[in-house]
């Protein structure tokens, strides 16, 4: 099949091109900063951005099926860039695929997308968006969510895939996550916080975005879980696999969220991904711990393999590419 795809170097993104080669795909990529990870495939690739519809439209001329990942992750509360790009990037990804005619559309949301309270209760497909979330990246994406589900029509099948905390192999950039596994093996963390995430690997989402093309229903979103696993399990992990002993200290998180301000300025000034946000500590805080992935197992095939192969295959990975 001809399959174009925004967002293509981030780290879902290289997974995913990868998978999509491997068997066999005709493959066009959306280039706006970096090809990171996809060099060696030499796949065509349409220079631009979101907010150009020129080169959106070169991008899906053609296409078969248009998987839209790209996107942008806001640290801050308030970041009216990054809100442009995730909504009205996603509603000129939407409008050039109607413009060629492009048969199905998959794009990416987050599982932030859902509002997570009450978390006594399982967190599904059925549960509300967050549009009137404080945090803009939450807002936005959850606003591109509700457009996508609402677009699908006979014109165009638009499909909506909802993955977690994406961590694994192959994450050249690297991503937030990524950089935290780094910094957790290189015992660049001082402190842990309480609380966790519902991890996923890379790769299993990736193979279910692929199943997405012939076997997800039209109009239809579907979440992409893995485990939830609080940060010391995390840490613990990658100590087993020669990573440094995880930190003695747990810092309250009204400590951590007094802190993260301060924290951020001083990554801004360092020029590092900073260690803590003011979303991924509500994120931690306020994580659910009971988000199913029912809907895709029964009608994608989905199944994540365990976290701890995840992790261990990730610091591999990340050794061998000499990032740790």
């Amino acid at each position: 099949m001809n399959i174009a795809v925004t967002g293509a170097s981030g780290h879902i993104g290289v997974n995913l091109c990868r998978q999509l080669m491997t068997l066999g795909h005709s493959v066009t990529v959306l280039n706006h900063k970096s090809n990171a990870g996809l060099d060696q495939w030499n796949l065509p690739a349409v220079h631009g951005d979101l907010l150009d519809m020129d080169s959106l439209n070169e991008l899906v001329a053609g296409a078969d099926v248009v998987f839209h990942l790209a996107a942008t992750i806001g640290i801050h509360k308030k970041d009216p860039v990054m809100f442009k790009t995730n909504l009205t990037g996603t509603e000129n990804v939407l409008k050039a695929c109607k413009q060629n005619k492009v048969k199905r559309l998959i794009h990416f949301s987050s599982i932030h997308a859902y509002r997570h309270e009450p978390t006594d209760r399982e967190l599904n497909e059925g549960r509300a968006l967050d549009t009137e979330s404080r945090f803009d990246y939450v807002r936005s994406k959850a606003l591109a969510t509700r457009i996508i589900l609402k677009a699908n029509s006979k014109e165009i099948e638009t499909i909506v895939l909802v993955p977690t905390a994406v961590i694994g192999p192959y994450d050249y950039r690297p991503s937030l996550l990524g950089d935290a596994i780094i910094r957790f093996y290189n015992h660049k963390t001082p402190a842990l916080i309480p609380g966790g995430y519902n991890w996923v690997d890379v790769r299993d989402v990736s193979s279910a975005a692929i199943r997405a093309i012939d076997s997800a229903r039209p109009g239809q979103s579907y979440i992409l879980a893995g485990h939830w696993k609080s940060l010391r399990d995390l840490a613990s992990i990658i100590h087993r696999e020669g990573g440094a002993t995880p930190p003695f200290l747990t810092v309250p998180m009204t400590l951590a969220k007094a802190s993260a301000p301060f924290l951020n300025l001083y990554s801004r000034i360092m020029k590092q991904a900073p260690l803590y946000t003011s979303l991924s500590l509500d994120a931690i805080a306020n994580g659910h711990k009971n988000i199913s992935y029912r809907k895709a197992r029964e009608e994608l095939g989905y199944q994540p393999r365990p976290f701890e192969k995840t992790v261990a295959d990730t610091v591999n990975w990340l050794k061998n590419e000499n990032f740790i």
